[in-house]
């Protein structure tokens, strides 16, 4: 029970629901409210069905088809975040000013 409520937290934390509404209503402001509830229906149901079924199999899919473990998902997964995390301060990107 403790490591199903551990997973859906981290699920809130990487998918930020509260801060990506913002950025729905403002990508769908010209869309009629009606068809803004049904697109977000959609959207929600679709992003559901599909971490469902990677919750179900993506573990049998990566060891048997892929034949990956998870710790090695994980390390790969931490460089990645190493290395974006060096460029970004390496090499910060430089914003112009808007006019």
């Amino acid at each position: 029970v403790i490591q199903i409520f551990i997973n859906a937290i981290t699920m809130v934390a990487i998918l930020n629901p509260f801060g990506n509404v913002p950025l729905f209503i403002g990508l769908t402001e010209d869309i009629k409210k009606t068809t803004r509830k049904k697109l977000f229906k959609v959207i929600v149901i679709t992003g559901f069905a599909i971490m469902a079924i990677f919750a179900l199999v993506g573990a049998f899919m990566m060891h048997n088809f892929f034949k990956v473990e998870m710790k090695e998902v994980k390390i790969a997964g931490g460089i990645i975040l190493v290395i974006v995390a060096l460029k970004n301060l390496l090499f910060p990107k430089k914003h112009k000013k808007k006019k």
